[in-house]
């Protein structure tokens, strides 16, 4: 999910300035381009899940919000995790619930972030974290996706491809389904018209993302550090915009050095969930 990636790639940055307090800047630059390199190298793995194998999650709110989409037309397809995402250890591994709308051409994803350690109680204590998130995604005619989240996201620019809309963490889900179909009746209101594509169980929903981790990877593969110094000075904030750049400067640094290499082809995925563990 797009919104889950942008949260990881958020919390990715803290942990960066975070070591950069504690270490070197060299080290935190290369730690921080080591983690935003493997988000955004190629296709995400994922596999099949249940909810009962990530007991740090909390299973009310997923069942909550799952019956609140079911009340507005969707129905479940089921769960999932990002192993690739989760494999950064920046946050507890987290689970995707997947459902789809009545007409099958909206997927939902729930999630909920849990971060851990020291960082984890800072960004808890200043509330940063938008630890319940639903996500709303729909492939399009054209190539294109349109996202409708809660993550309450800013900071990173977006592929062309990737049409995101973050609002307020506090949004309900009736309210994120009323805003995402409004701007699908737009987009096929346009001459000529971009409508929607229907999504039919959970492998082709996985397929869906494996095709929106192509288009980041693509997108970020082009820009020197992979996060650009304004994207670095937008997400830390005030206050930290000069240890952003030279940040930067390290990520570039780690970037030249490795390509001098060649590039590191990534493994792509058949856009298929793994079976349950």
């Amino acid at each position: 999910m797009t919104g889950w990636h942008w949260i990881l790639t958020w919390l990715l940055v803290m942990g960066g300035l975070y070591l950069w307090q504690r270490l070197s800047t060299r080290r935190a630059g290369g730690k921080l381009f080591g983690n935003i390199e493997a988000l955004y190298k190629g296709p995400h793995k994922y596999r099949e899940v249940s909810l009962e194998g990530f007991p740090h999650l909390d299973h009310g709110y997923y069942e909550r919000l799952t019956a609140a989409l079911e009340a507005l037309g969707f129905r479940r397809l089921g769960d999932v995790e990002d192993v690739t995402s989760n494999a950064s250890g920046i946050a507890l591994p987290t689970l995707i619930r997947t459902l789809v709308s009545g007409d099958g051409k909206t997927v939902a994803g729930i999630y909920w972030v849990t971060v851990p350690g020291p960082l984890g109680f800072l960004l808890r204590l200043m509330r940063y974290i938008p630890a319940r998130v639903v996500d709303l995604e729909t492939p399009l005619d054209n190539g294109h996706f349109i996202l409708t989240s809660n993550a309450q996201a800013g900071g990173l620019d977006s592929p062309p491809e990737i049409h995101n809309e973050f609002m307020p963490r506090d949004t309900e889900p009736h309210d994120l389904w009323a805003r995402h179909r409004a701007r699908l009746v737009e987009l096929e209101r346009r001459e000529p018209p971009i409508r929607g594509l229907p999504t039919a169980d959970l492998a082709e929903s996985v397929r869906h993302q494996v095709q929106i981790d192509e288009i980041k990877a693509r997108f970020r593969r082009d820009r020197p550090g992979l996060l650009s110094t304004s994207e670095l000075k937008r997400l830390a904030g005030r206050g930290q915009k000069g240890e952003a750049r030279r940040l930067h400067g390290e990520m570039q640094r780690h970037q030249q050095a490795g390509s001098e290499g060649g590039p590191d082809p990534a493994g792509a995925e058949d856009g298929r969930p793994d079976p349950p563990a």
